[in-house]
């Protein structure tokens, strides 16, 4: 038996951000470099356990919860920048990546809107921002080191089946401990925002999509959703009275000097400073990815379904946009979607709104973010998701004893 694992045997509770994912794994073990990460691994195989990189703990689900081994990945190392790639040790949350980015004069192509997350946990879920043109934070993995169950170093490389298995993966093939990633030159977001009723979203919605890097929109079923994020939105204009949306664009410009206007909603920062939000309440949350043609009837029928039957909802709705990539599991294997974040409190009963709205989101195809709560069976996704099958039969030859799998994961990709 591995003593430096053994040694940190633990009774912690692992918890996810919120709160409403907890576990008692076996060990909580941190690993600071890939031998240790090795070590974690072999032992877990060894011994019968199953184990889950925890990566920042943001997923909404239970892909974290174990009673075997939850590992900490805190890669040592430094950030290296190789032309237009970065090099990133594994663990590393964004906020610890973008100085050092920023100081080689590059940056993301996108984020989402956490900078608090691991970049391999955005990577193996699928975490993605907005933009037509954008795919997800996965789609810019160029190459990494994976820990297999082994304890064996695979070396992923681009434009490969194993590489579009590994970009989203929820850590069932392996333990990144390293990433390289495709970056851009530093660049600022001009974003600008504005109040409106929801028959002028749904006017404005191909214009805005289409002219934009970014486009997204807040639906704010009531005055209620509006105050519950006050630090988010600014207040609404006088004589507004009912269901609003809170629409954001925002387009690239070479870095410079940033400011931000309260009064006509405009601001000028760096991308990461523009695109982080920071939330002022605990929430629970499904999210979907819906094909484009039926993304306007979808949110239609969301408005119909909150106006007639959740009436007291007061949360808003986020509608983003994603590009197309071809990552195994990506919900965007087909091409561009929009992208239904439903947030509800923390203590609400998933048969409420979720049940109900996630029942409109599969009826049009919607795919779940692998990071959110969601009901789907093995069924239904490979009934929806082409390259499910073939991730599985990946996943089963590289783990064939199901070492990477907890409860929840092995009921769909055993």
């Amino acid at each position: 038996m591995n003593t430096s694992v053994e040694a940190q045997k633990t009774s912690t509770i692992w918890s996810n951000w919120n709160d409403t994912v907890r576990c008692r794994p076996r060990r909580i073990v941190t690993a600071t470099t890939e031998t240790e990460v090795q070590e974690a691994v072999t032992h877990a195989a060894s011994a019968n356990l199953t184990l889950r990189p925890a990566g920042g703990g943001h997923s909404f689900g239970p892909v974290v919860a174990t009673d075997g081994i939850v590992l900490d990945v805190r890669m040592s190392g430094e950030l290296t920048i190789d032309g237009a790639r970065a090099v990133v040790p594994g663990g590393r949350r964004l906020y610890e990546i973008f100085e050092p980015l920023w100081s080689h004069n590059v940056t993301l192509v996108n984020m989402g809107e956490l900078d608090t997350t691991a970049l391999t946990g955005a990577i193996g879920t699928g975490v993605h921002g907005t933009g037509i043109q954008l795919p997800s934070i996965s789609a810019s993995l160029s190459a990494a080191r994976l820990v297999a169950a082994t304890g064996d170093v695979i070396e992923l490389e681009a434009r490969t089946d194993l590489m579009r298995a590994a970009r989203v993966s929820m850590g069932m093939l392996g333990v990144m401990c390293e990433t390289t990633i495709d970056v851009l030159p530093a660049y600022d977001l001009h974003e600008t925002s504005f109040f409106g009723s929801p028959e002028q979203a749904l006017e404005e919605w191909d214009e805005l999509l289409h002219s934009n890097r970014h486009f997204s929109f807040y639906y704010l079923p009531n005055e209620r959703a509006t105050a519950t994020y006050a630090n988010i939105f600014p207040p609404v204009p006088s004589g507004t009275a009912g269901e609003i949306c809170y629409t954001t664009i925002r387009n690239a410009l070479e870095p410079g000097e940033g400011f931000s206007d309260v009064d006509s909603l405009e601001r000028r920062d760096r991308m990461n400073r523009i695109l982080t939000y920071t939330y002022p309440v605990m929430y629970r949350e499904i999210e979907y990815a819906i094909p484009l043609d039926a993304a306007k009837r979808v949110f239609r029928e969301v408005r119909n379904r909150l106006r007639d039957h959740h009436p007291s909802y007061a949360h808003p709705i986020d509608v983003r946009f994603v590009a197309q990539d071809d990552a195994l599991l990506s919900w965007c294997h087909d091409g561009p979607k929009a992208i239904f974040s439903v947030p509800d409190s923390r203590d609400c009963k998933y048969d409420d709104v979720f049940a109900d709205l996630e029942a409109v989101f599969c009826h049009h195809g919607g795919l779940p973010h692998w990071g959110k709560e969601h009901r789907l069976t093995a069924q239904r996704l490979k009934q929806l998701q082409p390259g499910f099958e073939q991730f599985r039969e990946i996943r089963r030859e590289l783990d064939p004893h199901g070492v990477f799998l907890n409860d929840h994961l092995r009921a769909l990709f055993l």
